[in-house]
């Protein structure tokens, strides 16, 4: 059957379940994998699959809850939940739960026009499965290569928030302009976290000047964050009987940066946190995972793929009357050629604040 494919090819479709059976039976009506070892009998079907051409967008679908942040035809930041996982694998058992599986059907397919479009919605970068918040996914080919070289060249400014187990140790103090340097997204502003109003937490946010910055390798690589504190609040189960609501700009991208430098650097863990709190030597760190992990990241600064191209600066005029100014443009005139910037910012989830809230009221009747 499969001679004109070679042994090889017809190894590596067994191998990667190209090859479908459905018996000539009344009891096996549907089709099945198809393994070297198997006897083929006459009537019997058997199948090849192949993957169609053309885009893959299919009806949107509101059983996946990623709410869509930005989109264009070019690239989209959508607001991943925690629990979902990125990328999935033939053995990790996510399938189409994993985050890259729901894209195509909460996202719009391209124009007719657009060039070079992915087949598949592709995310950019990564996100733990347990922190919630903002990710960056390409929709054409073009605008994969631009971001990823953006993310390479540190150009992307993204911007978390944390509530972490005791008081951080301070680090090298910095100011604002010192942080502004390092090309992270330090501002005077306080996120939004902080105005919520709630009997219980402290606003103890740092002076707007001032930054707190770690510069500590993490597997022999360099790895720098910059943050500061926004308010805390009284916990009997934390060390130092406090929570500590922090806002993190890393400058780098290390594997669990953000979680291994409050851990070990600060010696303050990010509550929930089951790899790094030191469970029931931080505090009562075991009686804080109730809420998952509190990471969020809820901000990102990134220049626009293709509105900053010269085919795209001629569609730019066209597109901002179309959308009647709602997009979230930024004009970054640092260099001599004005930079068309995309930033995209979300409110911390509900859990953050609700912790606090719990915890400082069991203080409180303790």
């Amino acid at each position: 059957i499969f001679q004109h494919f070679g042994l090889i090819h017809e190894r590596q479709m067994f191998r990667t379940g190209g090859i479908l059976i459905q018996r000539n039976s009344p009891e096996e009506q549907k089709w099945v994998q198809g393994y070297p070892h198997n006897r083929v009998f006459p009537l019997d079907s058997i199948a090849k699959q192949v993957r169609l051409s053309g885009l893959y967008y299919p009806p949107n679908d509101t059983s996946y809850n990623v709410p869509v942040v930005y989109e264009d035809d070019h690239f989209a930041i959508v607001n991943k939940p925690a629990g979902m996982i990125v990328f999935s694998n033939r053995h990790d058992g996510h399938g189409q739960h994993a985050l890259k599986e729901a894209l195509p059907f909460v996202l719009t397919k391209p124009k007719p026009n657009t060039l070079d479009v992915l087949r598949r919605p592709q995310p950019v970068h990564k996100l733990d499965k347990a922190t919630c918040g903002l990710l960056i996914v390409a929709k054409t080919q073009p605008a994969l290569l631009n971001l990823s070289n953006q993310f390479r060249e540190r150009k992307v400014k993204k911007s978390y928030t944390a509530l972490v187990n005791g008081i951080p140790r301070i680090n090298d103090v910095i100011s604002l302009e010192e942080a502004r340097a390092l090309n992270v997204d330090a501002t005077s502003d306080v996120p939004s976290v902080a105005a919520q109003s709630s009997d219980a937490g402290a606003d103890n946010t740092e002076s707007s000047s001032t930054w707190n910055l770690i510069d500590d390798p993490l597997a022999g690589q360099t790895s720098v964050t910059v943050w500061r504190t926004i308010k805390s609040c009284r916990s009997i189960n934390a060390q130092d009987g406090y929570l500590t609501l922090v806002d993190l700009k890393p400058k780098t991208g290390r594997f669990h940066q953000l979680r291994r430098h409050m851990a070990w650097v600060c010696e303050c863990p990010i509550v929930g946190d089951n790899h790094y709190d030191g469970g029931l030597f931080k505090g009562d760190a075991l009686a804080l995972r109730r809420n998952g992990l509190l990471l969020c990241s809820y901000k990102v600064t990134l220049e626009h793929p293709y509105y900053n191209t010269p085919a795209g600066r001629e569609e730019l005029d066209h597109t901002l009357t179309e959308k009647d100014g709602q997009i979230p443009f930024i004009w970054d005139y640092t260099d001599d050629k004005p930079t068309l910037l995309v930033s995209a910012e979300i409110e911390i989830p509900e859990k953050f604040q609700t912790m606090m809230d719990e915890e400082e009221l069991y203080y409180a009747t303790k």
